[in-house]
């Protein structure tokens, strides 16, 4: 049985990241504390700890960044892919 969540939640990470590497396709970790505000229920924050890996790829004129995170708080606990485009 599958279960869904609605849950929409603003989010503030404070990440320390480690990119080794210098070519155009380098792998990426995080890890560190995430403030989150969940927009559905009012007055309910939270922190969580969060741990991601995933690669950053130069194209001509921008970055794409796919990570897979594993977020883990009280409140919640969840594991979800990013997918991040830098200009």
């Amino acid at each position: 049985m599958v279960k869904t969540i609605d849950r929409a939640v603003l989010e503030i990470p404070a990440h320390l990241m480690f990119k080794p590497g210098n070519g155009s396709l380098k792998p990426t970790f995080a890890l560190g504390p995430n403030y989150k505000i969940d927009l559905v229920q009012v007055n309910n924050s939270f922190f969580a700890i969060d741990a991601a890996v995933g690669f950053e790829k130069k194209l001509a004129h921008f970055y794409i960044a796919p990570e897979v995170r594993y977020s883990y708080s009280e409140q919640m606990k969840a594991v979800y892919l990013v997918f991040n485009i830098i200009g």
